[in-house]
């Protein structure tokens, strides 16, 4: 009889190495180079959303993003997969479109990743590069700013 605790561990490390080749994945889709997106307004805000079938054109006729995926990406199907494992790993959700309004998006609790859904992006991408360049403007505005009060022996 085992304990267990070292096919938990097992199971959690696996869960882990999932996670970060879909959060490469991910990075890749909303990097420069990744999927085109549509705006609409959720709950207020601005948001970036896409249909589930423009993401397995993506995935199908990008050689690239096979560099990125998970596992290959070869037919429709195995797109779908990866939207699946987008949701499951919480980096989209699934929206409803408004009738009235077609740029009013409201989020909705079914999970299930289908061709002609739409999808909102809950994550923004890497930031370092972003916080990078917010670290550098806030130096070089408190330097602009301080400049006439440095004394002179500086």
């Amino acid at each position: 009889m085992t304990c267990g605790v070292s096919s938990c561990t097992h199971c959690f490390s696996q869960e882990e190495a999932e996670f970060k080749k879909v959060k490469k994945m991910a990075d890749f889709l909303r990097g420069r180079k990744g999927m085109p997106v549509r705006q609409a307004i959720e709950m207020g805000k601005r948001v970036e959303f896409f249909r589930g079938d423009k993401l397995g054109k993506f995935l199908l006729n990008n050689a690239v993003a096979e560099r990125y995926c998970p596992s290959p990406v070869t037919e429709k199907a195995h797109a779908i997969d990866m939207g699946k494992l987008l949701i499951h790993h919480g980096f989209i959700h699934r929206s409803n479109r408004d009738e009235r309004n077609k740029k009013v998006l409201q989020p909705t609790q079914d999970t299930e990743f289908v061709a002609d859904g739409y999808y909102t992006w809950m994550y923004d991408g890497p930031t370092t590069f972003r916080n990078f360049l917010t670290t550098l403007l806030i130096i070089g505005f408190t330097g602009l700013v301080c400049y006439p009060i440095w004394p002179q022996w500086i």
